[in-house]
């Protein structure tokens, strides 16, 4: 049906799999001797490289970050190259700082090479930051709100820092260039900080090692710039080598994010949950916006810086201004997509449930119906849920979503197509004034999803089962009986074996409610006392002796009577009910045996068949549930006969043919209940440890004919099991022609009307003693006490 394409490994994930462990194992040792060391060089008054001590440490930075690149390969790369460049500027211009000192000056104080060299690094770091956030996220609508975020924090910072630091020491013998370009330094290292601290918690984010390392970067990155900024307008006083550490801490910052394991989560997408938590925005568009006034209110006599700052406020409350604007966009935006997820299915886009009610109340509260020329179409997949088992929810999601195209391309432009549930489906048809048209519809559609589906070179078939419903026949235009009808033609339709269309009628409705109804009562019917059992002989064929009993169960219901099994057996597996009856069955039948017994009843070998079903034979716990009936009632084992269907033996073979053993090891035996109806697979067959095959009734009512199929068919089934040294009983006999071809055909036991129907247990003593029995008459005699044998 499909074919599965392995998954392939490059040899190296071992490799860099052992290179993580070790990673884990070093990295701290590491990076505790880089401490150390950079604390003796940078503080120790001995150092013999005590004026250079940035240069090793940055370049030795550098090396681990770019062989961590290598090792670690996160994907995308680029962004970590970009910091790459932007540290080796930042080398080249400490580099530059501290052998040029005045060489090559725009202002006689100070040289602007280095910082001409050394600001593009913030830009690319910057850029670097950036790409982790687009490598995590696909929603580049977000992007925005962090650069403004990030702008917010640099111009406040800019702003305290002209006001308060600058400005009260700005002397004439220092350029106003000289200033701006100091101020800028904290500015943007705090720019950089909060687009790292909106990285880090941006929702959706695994706040891994690799965050927090990189947080106390870009953080010892600020400090240093800050304290370069006092150091170089002469407002503190710092030896070089304390005034180089925090810068030094930043490069060991960067190596160790690098050098983590966790390095590869800044690159990794993450399910994106939306922006940020509304508080913490306020608070720091509030924060901005407080900065303004006390710009305003400080005392600044100066033009220059009037304007200076006046330029700063400006530029901080239209970034403000901006941010207030992007996160109503976005609020309105989120509004929607709400809106919009609530009424769609998330997987195929298609209006769901909701929307359909919400779409078609809100039109009956104005027209008081719904349109008359209305039906509706309630389609499920068949076996879907093998397709499940077989390829995984992830392959059988993109099977929905090609359904669903499918479905859309299939009807009228003004139509509606809903996802209701896993494969289940609503069409809404619009102005359909025949019913002829709503059939050639649901008919077309099953035709195109009989197409085979093509998903990852697997190929796929799928059916549907459909049922009609229209409005005309909806007095009370309540559009969600509309569905329900719908759903209950399309249960109909699986019924008569799926890949059908079916339009829903009254009589259906009725079947339905009295379904529920049985439903509901049989999760009761067992503490009600209403359950019993009535038991049926199987004859031998060679000389009529009874060899055994089948008990079999029924249902008193208050309602509508004397039940059959086939009115709530089905229903029992539906709902799960049918463990806690199968258990109930086996505890009767067996007190029950152990009752004639203790009676004095010779049962001799007679043996009492107990059905059991698939939920049962299954259950983990079902052979010690058996081992401790047995022993309750004190029973023999070899006189319980467990009948398994073919059927359920079939839903796991390896588990049923393990569990039987077992069964088999208490010493019960096994019989393969409807024989013929299903597999019948002489392999399989071989495999099973079973004492008797019960041939299906169908297969003995054509036995009426001579030379019939099925006389045939029944010849070989009992060659088989000869064969293999199985017993094999025929089930439904009810005419003497019947027995005479069974015997003819080498068949062993037969059971039916013709020796006896269900028979209440009081009844069964006489049945037993008899120990013979020719006909159904014969039987009735012998209950009644007519005949003395």
């Amino acid at each position: 049906m499909f074919k599965a394409i392995p998954s392939r490994r490059h040899s190296s994930d071992s490799m860099v799999s052992v290179f993580h462990k070790r990673i884990r194992r070093t990295t701290a040792v590491e990076i505790g001797l880089i401490v150390i060391w950079i604390a003796i060089e940078s503080l120790s008054p001995f150092g013999f490289m005590r004026q250079i001590s940035l240069l090793p440490i940055s370049l030795l930075a550098l090396i681990i970050i770019i062989l961590s690149i290598r090792w670690h390969k996160p994907t995308p790369s680029w962004p970590w190259w970009t910091i790459s460049i932007a540290l080796f500027l930042f080398l080249v211009g400490a580099t530059a700082r501290a052998e040029l000192h005045t060489l090559g000056n725009f202002s006689p104080q100070r040289s602007f090479l280095p910082d001409l060299l050394t600001m593009p690094g913030y830009l690319l770091l910057g850029i670097g930051l950036i790409g982790f956030w687009h490598s995590m996220s696909i929603k580049t609508r977000y992007h925005d709100g962090v650069l403004l975020d990030g702008l917010m924090a640099g111009l406040a910072l800019l702003a305290l820092t002209w006001a308060y630091v600058i400005e009260p020491v700005e002397s004439h013998s220092i350029s106003l260039g000289v200033y701006l370009v100091l101020s800028l330094y904290p500015a943007l290292s705090a720019f950089l900080l909060m687009v790292t601290v909106r990285l880090a918690f941006s929702p959706g984010t695994r706040r891994t090692t690799a965050y927090w390392l990189l947080m106390a970067t870009m953080a010892s990155m600020l400090i240093g710039d800050v304290i370069y900024m006092l150091v170089e307008t002469h407002l503190i006083t710092l030896a070089d080598p304390l005034r180089d550490l925090p810068y030094a801490l930043a490069y060991l910052g960067g190596a160790s994010t690098a050098l983590s394991y966790s390095m590869t989560s800044l690159t990794r997408p993450v399910t994106f949950r939306g922006e940020v938590p509304l508080f913490p925005r306020i608070v720091l568009v509030a924060i901005s916006l407080f900065i303004a006034p006390l710009l305003i209110i400080k005392d600044t006599a100066r033009p220059t810086d009037r304007i200076i700052l006046f330029l700063i406020a400006v530029a901080l409350v239209a970034v403000a201004v901006l941010r207030l604007v992007k996160a109503l966009h976005q609020a309105e935006h989120s509004e929607r997509q709400l809106s919009y997820q609530a009424l769609h299915d998330h997987l195929t886009n298609l209006p769901n449930r909701i929307f359909l009610r919400s779409h078609f109340e809100d039109t009956g509260r104005y027209q008081w119906s719904l349109p008359s020329s209305l039906a509706v179409l309630f389609l499920d997949l068949d076996r879907f849920k093998l397709v499940n088992d077989m390829l995984g929810h992830t392959l059988a999601d993109e099977l929905l979503v090609q359904v669903a195209e499918r479905l859309q391309q299939n009807v009228r432009p003004g139509d509606i197509v809903a996802r209701v549930g896993g494969d289940e489906f609503v069409i809404v048809l619009l102005d359909i004034n025949q019913s002829d048209e709503a059939l050639a519809t649901a008919n077309r559609i099953r035709n195109c999803l009989r197409v085979p589906y093509v998903i990852h070179d697997a190929e796929l078939y799928v059916s549907a089962s459909i049922g009609i419903a229209f409005s005309s026949d909806h007095e009370d235009g309540d559009f969600e009986s509309l569905i329900r009808d719908a759903d209950i033609a399309m249960y109909h339709a699986k019924q008569a074996g799926r890949d059908a269309v079916f339009v829903f009628n009254m009589s259906m409705h009725i079947m339905a409610t009295e379904k529920a109804e049985l439903e509901n009562d049989l999760h009761h019917a067992l503490g009600k006392g209403q359950l019993y059992l009535l038991y049926q002989p199987l004859v031998s064929l060679l000389n009529g002796q009874v060899d055994g009993l089948e008990a079999l169960v029924r249902w008193t219901h208050p309602k509508f009577g004397e039940l059959s099994p086939t009115r709530f057996i089905k229903l029992a597996e539906e709902t799960g009910v049918i463990a806690e009856l199968g258990k109930w069955v086996m505890e009767e039948a067996c007190y029950q045996f152990a009752e004639w017994r203790s009676a004095g009843i010779d049962v001799g070998n007679i043996q009492i068949g107990v059905n059991v079903s698939a939920l049962q034979l299954h259950d983990p716990l079902f052979v010690d549930q058996v081992k401790e009936t047995i022993n309750a009632y004190n029973i023999p084992a070899s006189s319980i006969c467990l009948e398994i269907t073919e059927s359920s033996l079939m839903d796991d073979p390896d588990h049923s043919i393990s569990a039987l053993a077992a069964l088999r090891e208490l010493g019960v035996h096994l019989a393969i209940d409807d024989f013929g109806t299903e597999y019948s697979s002489l392999a399989y067959l071989k495999r099973f440890p079973v004492d008797y095959l019960k041939i299906d009734r169908s297969f003995v009512d054509s036995l009426v004919e001579t030379g019939s199929a099925d006389e045939s068919l029944i010849a070989a089934i009992v060659a088989m099991a000869k064969a293999l040294g199985i017993s094999t009983i025929a089930e439904g006999v009810e005419r003497p022609e019947q027995v005479d071809r069974l015997i003819g055909l080498g068949c062993e036991i037969a059971q039916g009307f013709f020796y006896s129907r269900p028979v209440h247990a009081s009844r069964i003593p006489r049945l037993i003693r008899s120990r013979s029995l020719s006909s159904s008459a014969d039987a009735e005699h012998i209950a009644h006490g007519s005949t003395q044998v």
